[in-house]
């Protein structure tokens, strides 16, 4: 009979051959995948060939899949189509996935929505139709929706502004800018939506009004703002009281004209609060009045940009809406006219429009040089210290005008304006200035100014002492203080200790407990040898049984990595990048980089990250208070100017000392604080981002530059918002390095990188180690 320990070697030989079956099968899906690439490149080559003219080779046909990738950089007419044509069996592929498109298989059916785009025929298009008709997956509408984008036919403008009703915000952001994209033929489909009221098709038609622009879009933006008391009032009455499950807010019903009542597809005419087992939430009826109030908000943005006369009106300029007036200002600054830049002047008297009205005089006088000496006399006749602090911020940004004129007899008036500049706070433009001029006679009278100046406000001399370079510093008579470091003491977490200690006294005795347990019958009649024989025997027991539990742990998540693995590669493959770099198809991107002592790096690191392949991203670099020339490296590298840069502190961190931006490369900002960790830098970097996601990364680290794009799709693969991402790092040893770019990876000449993420994202990746096998393959 066979013992329990012979059943465990069993299992545990099982086990071996079967991680060895799955080793195997990675590696040689890993050599099969080199060369599927290898052969994908050649027919590549050869469908470039056929649309540049050059005969085709008559022994092969081509692959979809290639005329896909071609069909993405070139764009082919018709001759070309047929000649291409030859050498690919359309019809075998038309039949092939158009059986793909009725199975239930969800990356299957969008693999077949794809190629049934690129395929374009006629009975492409119904059967791509027919299934966005009946489809309820969200992520699978949104390929099917691109295939039909991608096709063109005006006669899918139906279906697709169809599919919207009642579907997640995530799938009607996205397909609004594909319907968008019909331009002219959308424009002409306008009247049969344009009178509805369904929310769904308003977003769309003010979403279209961004990109095209007709005086019937003018009209329907104008009536969506003036009516948007009466369209919230109506809204917050259809669906009733949010988070209360009701008829009126389920998608399975519709609300009657009678008072109070809905028509439910299952239950007939009920009471509007009547709720059933089959409710299901209604997208739009989720804070159906704030959304409408944020779609009244884009639109007065579209008429501000493209129709501003528009907003020359009382009813806007002093509506009771403050966003709208920060609108209507905006919409003043693209006038050539001295009244409305004294309207401009007069709402910065008001501190709810006071930065939508310093953004349109700045925009009105770059535009219009002409009134700038109008800004300068408001500035100097100005008595209101927090106006007049406003109108620095705007003269600061044109310091340079003042200071040539100090080389001017008649000079009184610049020195002035500079010195208020300077003691209303805004140091940074002069500084700048100073610490790259050569004119000796500039500088002279500057210090001259920069002294008064200090002596009137002491506070200054820290921001000075601090950035002007050190000769400027000593003829300024400041000493440089250098911040002491501060060791804070290790706080320690005695609740933390008590449960680690206890955890680890529990662990040491859980062996022994279970033995006194198991023979007790024994445990004071036999022998301490043999009592001491016994309890080894069953230690080295139970260390098999727990090593053979965690490799069958280990080897069930293998299983289910591999297969997410094989997913989201599928996946990978059906995204071609001109669906990725479609408008909104991707979220924006602010990447925050925290650095402490990164001299050596942190320009390969920069452009590495600043050359990244994604539609819209910003790359913030917060200077952690190094004490190399971190900073100095970057401002010198990317010509730098120190700003007065607006943000909203939501994150209590260390004080901030400088924010330096390059007017011509507007996606750097680099951020100088106090030392105060990685954890505060991140902080400081959320404060500034603009974008929707922030992404964390060492300033030490490289991104490879698909690596965003690749992380962010998988956005694309879930039916609702996605919070949060994830990615694995990984050593670059044995690799080359060209400009901050991973030119070639050769981990040959460091065999052990191999193996150390394993040790490193095993606590991070409970949910089948999906990412940790892309790592070991």
């Amino acid at each position: 009979m066979i013992e329990i320990f012979e059943i465990w070697i069993i299992i545990g030989m099982l086990l071996l051959i079967a991680d060895l079956v799955i080793i195997l099968r990675l590696i040689r899906g890993r050599g099969k995948n080199d060369k599927s690439l290898i052969f994908a490149e050649h027919q590549k080559q050869e469908l470039l060939n056929l649309a540049t003219g050059k005969p085709a080779p008559a022994y092969a046909s081509m692959e979809i899949a290639s005329y896909c990738k071609v069909s993405q950089s070139v764009r082919y007419d018709q001759l070309l189509k047929e000649n291409i044509a030859k050498s690919i069996d359309m019809d075998s592929f038309e039949k092939k996935y158009l059986k793909g498109l009725k199975s239930r298989n969800i990356t299957k059916k969008s693999e077949a929505a794809l190629y049934l785009g690129v395929l374009g025929t006629e009975k492409a298009r119904l059967a791509l139709e027919k299934a966005l008709e009946n489809e309820t997956n969200s992520t699978l509408k949104l390929y099917i929706a691109n295939s039909l984008t991608d096709i063109g036919n005006k006669e899918s403008l139906p279906i697709l502004t169809n599919s919207l009703l009642n579907e997640s915000r995530f799938y009607r952001n996205k397909v609004n800018m594909l319907i968008s994209d019909f331009g002219e033929d959308f424009h002409r489909y306008l009247p049969e939506i344009i009178n509805s009221q369904r929310i769904e098709f308003q977003e769309l038609i003010v979403d279209f009004s961004s990109i095209y622009f007709s005086e019937t879009l003018r009209n329907y933006l104008i009536q969506l703002i003036d009516s948007r008391k009466e369209t919230i009032e109506q809204l917050n009455s259809l669906y009733g009281k949010a988070g209360v499950r009701q008829c009126i807010n389920c998608v399975n019903s519709s609300p009657l004209l009678e008072m109070n009542r809905a028509l439910c597809r299952y239950e007939g005419n009920v009471a509007a609060d009547f709720s059933c087992r089959r409710y299901e939430l209604l997208p739009v009826s989720v804070n159906s009045g704030t959304a409408h109030h944020q779609l009244v908000i884009k639109a007065c943005d579209i008429v501000a940009e493209y129709y501003p006369k528009v907003f020359d009106q009382e009813q806007y300029l002093y509506a009771d809406d403050t966003e709208i007036r920060n609108a209507a200002m905006r919409a003043l600054a693209n006038f050539k006219s001295t009244e409305k830049l004294d309207k401009l002047l007069g709402f910065l008297r008001q501190e709810d429009t006071a930065r939508g009205a310093i953004n349109g005089i700045s925009t009105l006088i770059e535009k219009n040089r002409v009134y700038f000496n109008q800004v300068i006399s408001a500035f100097l006749a100005e008595t209101d210290c927090r106006v007049k602090k406003d109108l620095a911020t705007i003269l600061a940004l044109r310091i340079e005008y003042f200071i040539m004129k100090l080389t001017r007899k008649n000079n009184d008036d610049a020195k002035k304006i500079i010195s208020e500049i300077i003691l209303l706070g805004k140091t940074s433009e002069v500084i700048d200035f100073l610490n790259k001029n050569r004119d000796i006679n500039i500088e002279n009278e500057l210090i001259a100014i920069i002294k008064a100046a200090i002596i009137q406000s002491g506070g200054l001399k820290i921001d000075f002492a601090e950035y002007l370079n050190g000769r400027l510093t000593q003829k300024c008579g400041l000493i440089r203080v250098t911040e002491p470091i501060v060791n804070e003491p290790l706080k320690r977490d005695e609740k933390l200790t008590r449960r680690l200690l206890i955890l680890l006294v529990g662990s040491g005795l859980i062996v022994p407990i279970v033995y006194c347990i198991r023979h007790w019958s024994i445990l004071f009649a036999m022998p301490f040898i043999d009592q001491l024989e016994l309890f080894v025997m069953d230690f080295n027991y139970y260390i098999a049984y727990y090593a053979m539990a965690l490799n069958m742990i280990y080897l069930v998540l293998l299983l289910l990595s591999y297969i997410s693995v094989v997913r989201q590669e599928r996946l990978w493959n059906i995204k071609d990048m001109s669906l990725l770099f479609k408008k909104r198809m991707l979220p924006s991107i602010s990447i925050i980089a925290p650095a402490y002592n990164e001299e050596k790096t942190i320009i390969e690191s920069a452009n590495s990250l600043l050359n990244l392949k994604y539609p819209e991203y910003e790359l913030i670099i917060v200077n952690d208070g190094s004490k190399d020339q971190t900073l100095n490296t970057l401002i010198r590298y990317y010509d730098l100017k120190r700003v007065d840069y607006l943000y909203d502190s939501r994150l209590d961190t260390k004080p901030v000392r400088g924010v330096y931006l390059n007017r011509s490369r507007p996606q750097l900002i680099v951020v100088d604080k106090i030392n105060g960790g990685k954890a505060d830098s991140l902080n400081v970097g959320i404060n500034i981002a603009n974008k929707e996601y922030v992404c964390g990364i060492d300033a030490d680290s490289l991104l490879e530059d698909d690596a965003l794009i690749k992380l962010a799709s998988l956005t694309l693969d879930e039916e609702t918002e996605t919070p949060a991402l994830g990615g694995n790092v990984l050593p670059i040893n044995g690799c080359t390095i060209d400009r901050g770019q991973i030119a070639q990876k050769d981990w040959r000449k460091a065999n052990w990188p191999d193996f150390r993420p394993l040790n490193t994202f095993a606590p991070l990746c409970p949910d089948g180690w999906a990412g940790l096998i892309l790592t070991v393959c």
